[in-house]
């Protein structure tokens, strides 16, 4: 399971894990009001990406099983 992002300014990968139904249910649960929030910090394999509310508006978040 991860989280990838698709923005004008590339496509950015989370780090992988382990699919678990509950923890699947409350990172989606999570992203349904990602709109609301002024920032946004997720881990990548390399290191961390930060996207702002503009940047947040104008991408696309997939959470992958």
């Amino acid at each position: 399971m991860k989280i990838i992002i698709h923005s004008k300014y590339g496509r950015f990968e989370g780090k992988e894990d382990t699919f678990d139904q509950e923890k699947y249910d409350g990172i989606s649960s999570f992203l349904n009001g990602i709109a609301k929030w002024n920032y946004i910090c997720f881990e990548t394999k390399d290191g961390e990406i930060f996207l702002t509310k503009a940047m947040i508006d104008d991408s696309i978040i997939e959470l992958v099983k």
